[in-house]
């Protein structure tokens, strides 16, 4: 009787413990995902605004080729990035040459963030590969699709001992009350000195 009412109790209490860990799993690789562009985002922002303001004070072409040379071999977001920069419409500079056919390239799987200063009619386009966020996030994934199952298991262990250990005095008064016979009407049972149900 008891380990029927244990394992019962152990499989409603995994109904929930299960789904909610999953979605928390979900949820977590989501907006570990979505962070990681973010965060692409503000650096490669604040690199655009910095090649505009250099453009808008009529820097050497010298400078600015530097400049982006400097910004498109820097790997610190994991691969090196691609800069372009127009004024009216006419590509000044780039860097690494070619980067404005791959920036308008849709089939190479860039995230591109484009600046324009508010006064002026130059555009900034920078665009780094998103293979890593991309590879940050599966593995992320990969470690939850190890981790969950072991935590789940955890718990169903945990969880097993706990009820088992609830349910033992409720044991000892079931074999309590088999051997009260019909012969032993006056046998009573010991509450064990526990303030609950049992």
């Amino acid at each position: 009787m008891r380990r029927s009412l244990r394992l019962r109790l152990l499989l409603w209490l995994l109904c929930v413990v299960v789904p909610l860990t999953v979605a928390a799993g979900w949820l977590l690789t989501q907006v570990f995902g979505q962070r990681l562009v973010r965060d692409v985002d503000v650096a490669v922002q604040e690199e655009a605004e910095t090649v505009a303001e250099l453009v808008s004070v009529s820097a050497t072409p010298d400078a600015l080729g530097d400049l982006l040379a400097k910004i498109s071999g820097e790997t610190e977001l994991g691969a090196s990035k691609y800069v372009v920069v127009s004024r009216a419409g006419r590509v000044v500079a780039e860097a690494p040459h070619g980067a404005r056919d791959l920036v308008h390239d849709d089939s190479r799987q860039l995230h591109v963030v484009r600046y324009a200063p508010p006064a002026g009619d130059v555009l900034v386009e920078i665009a780094v590969r998103e293979t890593v966020a991309r590879h940050a996030t599966q593995r992320l994934r990969s470690l939850l699709l190890l981790g969950v199952p072991l935590f789940v298991a955890l718990v169903a262990i945990g969880l097993w001992v706990v009820i088992g250990r609830e349910l033992r005095p409720l044991e000892q008064a079931a074999q309590g009350l088999d051997r009260i016979g019909v012969d032993d009407l006056g046998a009573r049972l010991d509450g064990g000195g526990r303030n609950d149900e049992v």
